[in-house]
């Protein structure tokens, strides 16, 4: 081994001269396939934070790694472990732009002042462990095994793997990634075979991409920090994550979260989360299609104490396929939240009426359900009042239909029939329609229950039948009611008089064999609730007949 070192030793000089204490043990280390260490075993000299104040005995060029990585005979002498380097500063730029590395490199708690260069590039892993960097450029890097940015990983400026491949995970744990005034990581089209975890301590000032990304485990933001307030704080539109996406347990979102049209295999769980970008979108998942459940509701904080989820802006669906269920529970802020889940599939609905957001906070047009988790009998006039909160100054009909629906899977007629009365009432408070369209239907309702209460015309009719009789016996008391002919004919009957008249197409041989005088004053008045009589007999026995049918149903 120790000819190794030396013959490494030697070629390092042919190429940069006389060697540094720092150089040497470095050379040394990587042929022994050993890590550098240059720790002063003090914590508080060995904080990367202070590494602009480290000394030459600590002092790296970055032009030795990239040789070590880039040179045809030095790096024969790298092993399988890579070049490892411990609390070291590293000066100039790293470039290794379309560099070939098989082995990984790694960088611990390291203090690196320019930006590193890994554009292009192959690598069998990145480890920056606990380091601080002033940047790094990983466009199309593809990365054998895993990178890690994280255990105390600190970034100054832009981190940016565009287009990366990643063979094991991408983690970010305990990772700052600062970069204020821009993009604080870029990941867009990144494709990790592993998971990503950008939670546990992760703290970003500035927006972190992940547009169009792949990952073949999980995405794990839990106890991750995205602060990018009047911004975008995590944008993941067209994200495919095979398995599920974890924003919970003091999950905080300073700014947008945007998932738009992404693709889970698993769960989204923000159980807990704390998601703020009031007046704009908070979380916004519009046309996403996810194969689990989405959790909004009680999670934990850092403590592990039981927290409720914190929610303020917007909250869209809209067009989302929501296939396991959806979760709305322990919401705080109901004031603060606007809920859109127009025209959005979801498979069971799991919520309660403490977490009913105050109307016009909600959205529902369109949206569909497959059944309302602890749905039971009776349930009607709540589920209305919900519905009522999504529309209260204008009517589209599907909210109530869809939820009518599911009262009917469940059995629950009655319910049914009680929510598409309140469709109809909602039609004629809300409806841009005519004052004659409206009356219509008032009518509608108040004889036959809209179509879904027919037996109501049972009592308009047995009302007018008894106010015919007492009329009709009236007029045959006072003599203004008299028979047609002289003989023969029947006595007269007001009850069956009444009825003869108002059933239509039946004899009772009453109504032929007496009529009002219409000499009469008396008579006259009689005669004309006699015609009303009529009319009303057979309007009212034909809407009972239809609506007992179902012909007239709205």
């Amino acid at each position: 081994m120790t000819d190794r070192a030396d013959e490494l030793l030697k070629l390092a000089r042919q190429h940069f001269g006389k060697l540094t204490q720092a150089e040497t043990k470095l050379f040394n280390a990587v042929a022994k396939g050993e890590p550098a260490v240059y720790l002063a075993k003090d914590p508080t000299k060995d904080d990367p934070a202070l590494g602009d104040q480290w000394g030459k005995p600590r002092t790296l060029l970055a032009d030795r790694i990239e040789w070590l990585c880039t040179d045809r005979e030095a790096s024969q002498f790298v092993g399988h472990k890579g070049i490892q380097i411990i609390g070291a500063k590293i000066e100039g730029h790293l470039d290794l732009m379309f560099a070939r590395i098989a082995f990984p490199i790694v960088l611990l708690s390291c203090r690196v002042l320019e930006p590193m260069n890994f554009i292009h590039s192959k690598v069998g892993g990145l480890f920056f462990n606990g380091s601080h960097i002033a940047g790094l450029e990983a466009d199309s890097l593809s990365a054998e095994g895993s990178i890690n940015l994280g255990d105390g990983f600190r970034a100054e400026g832009a981190v940016r793997l565009l287009g990366a491949s990643i063979g094991g995970n991408l983690d970010c744990s305990k990772g700052r990634f600062q970069n204020p005034k821009g993009e604080a990581l870029t990941a867009d089209r990144l494709k990790v075979y592993g998971s990503v975890n950008l939670g546990d301590g992760f703290h970003s000032k500035g927006e972190v991409r992940l547009l169009k990304a792949s990952i073949g485990g999980s995405l794990n933001c839990s106890k991750g920090l995205f602060h990018n307030p009047k911004g975008v704080a995590l944008g993941a539109d067209s994200l495919k994550v095979e398995g599920s996406v974890n924003l919970r347990d003091a999950f905080r979102a300073e700014g947008a979260v945007r998932l738009l049209g992404a693709s889970i295999g698993g769960n989204l769980d923000c159980s807990g989360g704390h998601f703020q970008n009031p007046g704009s979108n908070t979380l916004n998942l519009e046309i996403a299609e996810i194969a689990g459940h989405v959790f909004l509701r009680e999670g934990l904080d850092n403590e592990g104490k039981m927290v409720k989820p914190f929610i303020s802006g917007r909250v869209s669906f809209i067009r989302a396929d929501l296939k396991g269920g959806f979760q709305w529970r322990d919401i705080t802020t109901p004031k603060d939240v606007i809920l859109d889940l127009e025209h959005s599939h979801i498979g069971v609905l799991f919520d309660e009426p403490g977490s009913w957001l105050p109307s016009g906070n909600l959205f529902l047009d369109g949206c569909t359900y497959d059944r309302i988790e602890g749905l039971q009998p009776g349930d009607s006039k709540p589920r209305i009042e919900w519905v009522k909160r999504s529309q209260p100054r204008h009517f589209t009909p599907q909210p109530y239909e869809q939820l009518a629906k599911v009262f009917r899977e469940n059995g629950f007629e009655e319910d049914a029939r009680d929510v598409l009365i309140a469709k109809n009432k909602s039609y004629i408070k809300n409806a841009p329609v005519s004052r004659w369209a409206k009356l219509r239907r008032r009518i509608f309702g108040l004889i036959l229950g809209y179509g879904y209460r027919p037996w109501k015309a049972v009592w308009w009719l047995l009302s007018f039948w008894g106010i015919g009789t007492g009329l009709f016996w009236l007029g045959r008391y006072v003599e203004v009611i008299q028979p047609t002919r002289s003989v023969p004919y029947p006595d007269f009957i007001a009850p069956v008089y009444s009825l003869d008249l108002f059933i239509p197409l039946i004899n009772l041989h009453q109504a032929t064999y007496w009529l009002p005088d219409s000499q009469n004053l008396w008579g006259i008045l009689i005669l004309i609730y006699f015609c009303v009589h009529i009319v009303l007999g057979w309007v009212l026995m034909t809407m009972f007949i239809f609506g007992l049918t179902g012909l007239l149903k709205r």
